[in-house]
């Protein structure tokens, strides 16, 4: 399905949506990128996006450190919402393979 939003605030709002249900459906929670996160010392891994006019990623923090994937959204302002899914499920197994 191709859907075209019509502002930048649309396009955060509809892709973070999908992110989080990607997430949902893998078995753990993501959030919006907070970058206080970073300092847990834990051990537990956080999974957070980020989507405006200048970032498009989905992060992996863990023991201080993050890692992270760039979405591309496309340039025309169409955006291909079944590609979309699968570059964020790629984005997660990508990250999930990481030795932290």
């Amino acid at each position: 399905m191709i859907i075209n939003p019509e502002t930048q605030s649309a396009i955060s709002t509809i892709v973070s949506s999908l992110a989080k249900s990607v997430a949902k459906r893998m078995g753990f929670d993501m959030k919006a990128l907070d970058s206080t996160t970073i300092a847990d010392k834990s051990g537990e891994a956080h999974w957070m996006c980020l989507f405006d006019d200048l970032e498009t990623r989905i992060y992996r923090v863990q023991n201080g450190s993050q890692r992270f994937v760039q979405i591309h959204l496309g340039t025309d302002g169409l955006i291909d919402v079944d590609d979309l899914e699968i570059q964020i499920r790629k984005a997660i197994e990508e990250l999930s393979a990481g030795t932290y």
